[in-house]
């Protein structure tokens, strides 16, 4: 839906008229197409795509703690823990790649790539996972409805709140 709106009609007059960014917001949302104020005549007009997926609603903490550590956990067996072994490997030793690939592979096939990872591997991606999406999820509802940051940077603030929460539990 497109709504145009005077853009003398999003500026405050005073300082004591200035509107937070969730009024604004709110104003956007409840200005229709065919009040008229959208089809004021001469003067400025912006046009503003009206677009809240989702609006007003927050993720409940624990189910996004399920939901990291499911998805997590299915990162690491499709692909994640073998790029870390990789990674590791590389670290400690000179051989190239295809070597330490070959040796990982040499005795088990494929599921050589998973060697360490159950159980201890599997706990901690599980617990990693859990932990910042519990941290992120909790932290976005501490900060919705601020009036100083919008929903694009409460949910970037959230998610550096999810990975210092991540990292204090993980490496405290």
């Amino acid at each position: 839906r497109r709504t145009v709106i005077p853009l003398t009609s999003l500026v405050a007059t005073s300082p004591l008229q200035e509107q937070s960014p969730v009024q604004a917001s709110a104003r956007l949302r409840s200005v229709s197409p065919t009040s008229p104020s959208t089809t004021a005549a001469g003067g400025l007009a912006v046009a503003a795509q009206v677009h809240t997926p989702g609006a007003g609603r927050l993720e409940k903490p624990w189910v996004k703690t399920l939901i990291g550590g499911v998805v997590t956990i299915a990162f690491e067996m499709a692909g994640g823990h073998a790029l870390e072994f990789l990674k590791i490997d590389k670290q400690v030793s000179n051989d190239s790649y295809m070597t330490i690939i070959r040796r990982m592979t040499a005795n088990k096939g494929l599921a050589g790539c998973l060697d360490g990872f159950f159980p201890w591997g599997a706990m901690q991606a599980t617990v990693k996972g859990g932990v910042f999406s519990w941290g992120q999820a909790a932290s976005r509802r501490m900060l919705h409805g601020n009036a100083y940051l919008n929903d694009q940077a409460t949910m970037v603030l959230s998610g550096g709140c999810g990975g210092f929460v991540q990292g204090v539990f993980m490496s405290p």
